[in-house]
């Protein structure tokens, strides 16, 4: 069963049966008024929920807000063409290859990229997450290559994850990986890992012939 469902029905509910109860009973003690059940249960529903989950609620407004093509996703600004002295011999086993950062294969891992001539040249930083908005909170996850020479950025992929408030965050079943943007499907509707940060380098560095 759904974690929310759980806290739901196990905890916030009792909880909303003793609160109206208790406003019900202060009410006529302290006030002489005898206030009807359902209102007070419906306005503690409501407060409740809106403490519960409005902060979701806002957080996904503010994610579907910046979850289309023109703020995420893979962005080639410039290609660039490398000579045959850029790249080194493939490795001949598995364990040879998990010796190189795999994002370095270019052109179908047809090519590799030599790592230290790479990084004299070139700037990649991979995975920088930053707070976007702090109702959620949505996080923004940018990798970028940048030339050195004249700090032009070649291209970049963004990404963004939705915590989707502090409920979630308090799922104790399973880690609260939260939603993403964009996501990627083939044909048939399947989803799919969302690459654009590890083909980067493989989409803006070609072989020259």
């Amino acid at each position: 069963m759904n974690f929310i469902l759980i806290v739901v029905l196990v905890i916030v509910l009792p909880l909303l049966m003793a609160a109206t109860s208790f406003t019900r009973l202060y009410m006529l003690k302290v006030y002489n008024k005898k206030i009807p059940y359902y209102k007070v249960f419906w306005k503690i529903t409501i407060s409740s929920y809106l403490i519960f989950f409005g902060d979701y609620h806002v957080s996904k407004l503010v994610f579907n807000h910046y979850c289309n093509d023109e703020f995420v996703g893979q962005f080639i600004h410039e290609k660039i063409g490398l000579s045959d002295g850029f790249f080194l011999n493939l490795p001949d086993s598995s364990e040879e290859e998990l010796q190189h950062d795999f994002t370095l294969f270019i052109n179908d891992r047809a090519d590799l990229i030599n790592e230290r001539k790479f990084n004299e040249l070139y700037e990649y930083e991979q995975y920088n997450r930053t707070e976007l908005f702090p109702i959620g909170p949505i996080y923004i996850i940018e990798t970028s290559v940048t030339r050195k020479s004249d700090r032009k950025l070649l291209g970049k992929a963004v990404s963004l994850t939705n915590k989707k408030g502090w409920l979630h965050e308090l799922d104790l079943l399973w880690m609260n990986t939260g939603d993403k943007c964009p996501k990627y499907r083939t044909s048939q509707g399947v989803n799919v890992v969302n690459a654009d940060h590890d083909t980067l380098i493989s989409n803006i560095f070609y072989r020259k012939l």
